[in-house]
């Protein structure tokens, strides 16, 4: 704001002459320093747009706890993004649509005991799988006819003893499964047995290592000149496959020593 104020000089008979003229001016308000705004912490990650592909994005944002000031400066992001999920999206192969069942005969003739009455339809892959995605069957076949092919059971070894199982220290129990490679139809001979149990030795139970608090340190054992200070502990060490101690240190020994003061000895003259 301005207030201008002139000084006059008058003569009689003349005019006024304006000497000088004082202009005052002053501010209106109070005069204050910039000042910055203030930001709040950022908040927590969104969860991600997508689960996989190209464009997932995660979100997170602060607010202006305080506006700037008298020019102060204010230039920051209050919304912050950043990608995840960038990865391959697991995509199953496509197929054309099946085509129609064959139009063999359906086969009344078992060769070899195996059962050959069926007819079959397909389906062609258009496009593979991608990431770990599935595919399933293009052919697919179903028997026909009322067919039943006569078939034997087919054995083949036993397989390895199983572990022992039971508790430590006692009688316990194995077992072994033996590997059926056919199995018996149509009247066939059925199979054995195809497992079988022994009694078995379970073994010792675990020992873990167990440390005692340690003992007093003894006196040194040197009266005169250097020796040996001892403190021992009880040290319980591990067996059976039990856990094992990490310091199973069961003897400390320090070094010490003693000295006496002798008087020197002299004889008569």
């Amino acid at each position: 704001m301005s207030i201008s104020r002139g000084i006059y000089f008058h003569l009689p008979g003349i005019w006024s002459i304006v000497l000088i003229t004082l202009v005052l001016t002053c501010v209106c308000g109070t005069p204050c320093d910039p000042r910055d705004c203030i930001v709040s912490d950022w908040g927590h990650w969104t969860e991600c747009s997508q689960s996989c592909g190209e464009d997932g994005v995660a979100e997170r944002t602060r607010r202006v706890l305080q506006e700037a000031a008298c020019g102060g400066i204010c230039d920051v992001n209050v919304t912050e993004t950043d990608e995840c999920n960038r990865w391959c999206c697991a995509q199953d192969c496509r197929y054309s649509a099946w085509s129609a069942w064959s139009n063999y005969l359906c086969s009344r003739e078992c060769d070899n005991t195996t059962q050959r009455a069926h007819r079959k339809k397909t389906r062609d892959i258009i496009a593979t799988e991608k990431c770990g995605g599935y595919c399933s069957q293009v052919v697919h076949e179903r028997q026909c006819g009322n067919l039943c092919c006569y078939r034997d059971c087919v054995e083949s070894w036993w397989m390895e003893w199983g572990p022992c199982v039971g508790q430590c220290e006692q009688k316990g129990v194995q077992s072994r499964r033996k590997r059926i490679t056919q199995e018996a139809a149509c009247g066939g001979i059925p199979c054995s047995e195809s497992s079988e149990e022994r009694q078995c030795y379970v073994g010792c139970c675990p020992v873990h290592c167990e440390v005692g608090e340690w003992g007093e340190w003894s006196v040194c054992n040197s009266t005169c000149g250097n020796g040996h200070l001892y403190r021992s502990r009880f040290v319980q060490p591990a067996d059976c496959g039990g856990r094992s101690c990490p310091d199973p240190t069961e003897l400390q020994i320090y070094e010490c020593s003693n000295y006496v003061d002798i008087d020197c000895v002299v004889s008569i003259k």
